[in-house]
């Protein structure tokens, strides 16, 4: 293996000259989404090239969640892995790709981009240099079944952006949208239960069967489990709705410490899960508010796995999982077969915009609500 710094870009790839075959490549932004794109990858065996190639955005390299996604990626034998971190700037990106191609990244034998959707820049960037590629939309969680923005305002500044395109070219291939939505392929892990975006209906769309990634789970070594408590315990998915301009921090706050009473009430230990992409202040507030709440990495090695790897986790005495919004609550009762339940309330929802919202009404629609669920009174 060949690790080094070229610029902006990091290279991780196995010594080897340079690639002649047609190329799959994967956008991927943290360890659940390499995930999901392997799941992708099995289901599809047959109809993608074989040689992929990853393309890791959005993390920092060397990160724990970096690192994460590297492992499951290497894992499954994707050996191709270049970084691009998040640093890097939309004005960067023609001279960042001018370092992949000089790194072994041959453009020109792209024949698929696998991407966990077309809205981020350095997808939309991608998606417009490489016109004749082939697009397959992965499942990345609840936002591949929200409709694009089709709002005045979200026009208006593409119209924008399309404007200034034609003076600053890479602008405005990082902007404008490359081609319609339903040009794409799409592949999920859901879309049997939840309904695809209008725009999105008439691409062809394929689901991904359960045991393509209970499979890729288990290709993995299973993470350390340690010390659980000896009564039954219940998952707190946390999501810092309020450090995305979604709902102020004092009701996220309350809603959580509500929800671990809740737990405590019952007989049952609250844990906490903070989400793996921020800092997790949350804990330290709400072990303020509930002294008996227990962190998840207090029980695991690595905190910055995707939860649903903790098979040990998903035991008999895990009682359920709560959270607002986290594709989570969808993945860990269909993996794990365990209870889960959404926090959402109408309240909540009028206040949020698109896209959290759409997300957030998917798993109010489809998730049992914990206020009004069966938690409070089932036997143990």
């Amino acid at each position: 293996m060949i690790a080094a710094r070229c610029g902006d870009v990091h290279v991780l790839i196995r010594e080897r000259s340079v690639v002649s075959q047609p190329i799959l490549l994967s956008l991927v932004n943290g360890p659940w989404q390499a995930l999901s794109l392997v799941a992708t990858l099995r289901s599809r065996k047959g109809e993608l090239p074989t040689e992929v190639v990853a393309l890791l955005v959005d993390m920092v390299h060397g990160s724990a969640f970096h690192a994460a996604t590297t492992r499951i990626l290497q894992s499954h034998g994707v050996v191709q892995l270049y970084t691009i971190p998040a640093s890097v700037s939309l004005g960067k990106l023609p001279s960042t790709l001018a370092q992949l191609h000089g790194e072994g990244l041959r453009m020109e034998h792209v024949r698929w981009i696998a991407t966990y959707g077309m809205h981020r820049p350095v997808a939309r960037y991608l998606l417009n240099v490489l016109p004749k590629a082939r697009v397959l939309i992965y499942e990345e969680g609840l936002r591949a079944y929200v409709p694009p923005n089709t709002s005045l305002r979200d026009r208006l500044r593409m119209k924008l952006a399309r404007a200034w395109g034609i003076v600053d070219r890479d602008f405005g291939l990082g902007w404008t949208p490359p081609r319609a939505w339903s040009e794409a392929e799409y592949s999920l892990l859901l879309s049997d239960r939840l309904p695809l975006p209008a725009a999105t209906q008439k691409a062809r769309t394929h689901f991904v069967p359960t045991e393509h990634l209970q499979a890729a789970i288990a290709t993995l070594p299973a993470p350390t489990v340690r010390d659980l408590p000896a009564r039954p315990y219940a998952l707190i998915i946390g999501q810092y709705y309020a450090r995305l301009k979604q709902m102020s921090p004092q009701v996220e706050l309350e809603t959580y410490v509500a929800s671990a009473r809740a737990i405590l009430a019952r007989g049952h230990v609250p844990i906490w899960k903070g989400h793996a992409r921020e800092r997790d202040d949350l804990f330290l507030a709400l072990r303020e508010r509930c002294a008996e709440v227990r962190n998840f990495s207090d029980f695991v090695d690595d905190a910055s796995l995707p939860v649903e790897l903790y098979r040990d986790f998903f035991g008999a005495r895990c009682a359920a999982a709560i959270s607002l919004s986290s594709s989570a609550l969808f993945y860990i009762a269909r993996l794990h077969g365990i209870p889960t339940f959404t926090l959402l309330t109408e309240p909540m929802l009028r206040r949020m915009r698109h896209p959290h919202v759409d997300a957030c009404r998917l798993a109010r629609e489809h998730v049992s609500p914990f206020s009004q669920s069966i938690y409070d009174t089932r036997p143990d």
